[in-house]
């Protein structure tokens, strides 16, 4: 299909269109079809209604695009602070932002940190703004990265040294890796009233 049959078809559908809802129009104010004023006014109400659905549309997809762009460059200074140029941020974090990449033992720490780890080490006196921008960005994917950890996790203990390993197995060792608490082994022990495996 060419450029002109494609728009002589949507000329025929705006059209098409238009007549409907002036007959429409008509319909629900019972006039006739012969008050040529009226019709002149419906005429208008419709095509200005119909340039608002198109400025609309047009509108909301530019505040779509920007709202990505903007999440994008949140996301990469969350992800890679030490690779964002500093320019390319919001004023209110720059400052921030410099002082960090021109720390040598804040970037080898990044680099051996996970990420909640590196943002949570950071000095709340010296880097406020870039811990709650960090806080916000985790907030956003915590789950996300929960669910990612714990799927590495599980992929780590199910390998081919664990083919017996069963899912109330899986689901124990789960449990258990991915937990923060750390068990009282000698509490444990002296409850049982059993010192050794072996008895």
């Amino acid at each position: 299909m060419n450029i002109s049959s494609k728009k002589s078809t949507a000329v025929a559908e705006n059209a098409t269109a238009t007549s409907y809802e002036v007959a429409k129009l008509i319909a629900q104010h019972g006039k006739p079809f012969s008050d040529g004023d009226f019709i002149k006014q419906c005429l208008i109400k419709v095509d200005l209604s119909a340039k608002k659905e198109k400025y609309v549309s047009v509108i909301a997809s530019l505040v779509t695009e920007f709202n990505q762009r903007v999440i994008e460059k949140q996301i990469k200074l969350f992800s890679t602070p030490f690779l964002v140029d500093a320019e390319e941020v919001e004023e209110s974090l720059q400052l921030e932002l410099i002082e960090m990449q021109c720390d040598d033992s804040l970037q080898s720490q990044h680099q051996l940190l996970s990420l909640p780890d590196f943002y949570q080490s950071l000095d709340n006196a010296k880097f406020p703004l870039m811990r709650r921008h960090a806080k916000r960005m985790m907030s956003l994917f915590g789950s996300t990265y929960i669910c990612e950890q714990t799927f590495s996790l599980l992929n780590q203990n199910k390998s081919r040294l664990r083919t017996r390993m069963t899912d109330s197995h899986l689901c124990e060792v789960l449990r258990v890796s991915t937990t923060k608490l750390s068990p009282d082994m000698s509490a444990i022990l002296q409850s049982r009233g059993q010192h050794h495996c072996s008895h």
